[in-house]
């Protein structure tokens, strides 16, 4: 089942710093979420979001424990740690946390799908359930390929007029 997960006033705890926490933490960074990364090291792209006030970080090694401390409302287990990954998920399912491992995402309760973004309107996520994420990306790109002369500038901007009636009420039954 696909969900569109929204992460609005949410607690994102990031654990990793290199690329693969980088990926994350970018995808998540433009969501109205507090998003706080705990890793001895990190990125460049990860510094310049900290110095940006983006996001927060802490310069620690963690283990599971961190997500007792935190608090947050998804773990995002981002490290090179197969063992110290699974332990975050658990520790996060254990307290009914939503929990995800870039290494092991059979154990996640969540998947980070290849997305394919149409001026900031339309998303279409590809899938293939985390048995091949590069077919997967190669699909979302031949999907945006083949939809970018059918989601047109107008289109959008009917979709969002339709948001905005709907928000406010405007043609509600």
């Amino acid at each position: 089942m696909i969900v569109d997960l929204r992460l609005d006033s949410k607690r994102v705890l990031v654990v990793g710093g290199g690329r693969e926490a980088t990926k994350r933490v970018a995808a998540m960074a433009g969501e109205d979420c507090t998003i706080t990364v705990v890793s001895p090291a990190l990125s460049d792209a990860i510094l310049g979001m900290v110095d940006s006030g983006r996001i927060t970080a802490v310069r620690e090694r963690a283990d599971a424990s961190v997500v007792e401390r935190m608090r947050p409302d998804v773990v995002v287990a981002a490290t090179d740690d197969r063992p110290l990954n699974r332990s975050l998920v658990d520790e996060a399912r254990h307290r009914r946390i939503l929990g995800y491992s870039s290494s092991d995402p059979q154990c996640s309760d969540f998947a980070h799908l290849a997305q394919a973004e149409f001026g900031g309107v339309v998303r279409v996520a590809v899938s293939t359930g985390g048995r091949s994420p590069a077919a997967a990306k190669l699909i979302r790109d031949e999907i945006r390929r083949a939809m970018e002369g059918v989601i047109t500038t107008r289109l959008l901007q009917d979709i969002e007029s339709r948001g905005r009636e709907r928000a406010s009420g405007a043609g509600a039954q």
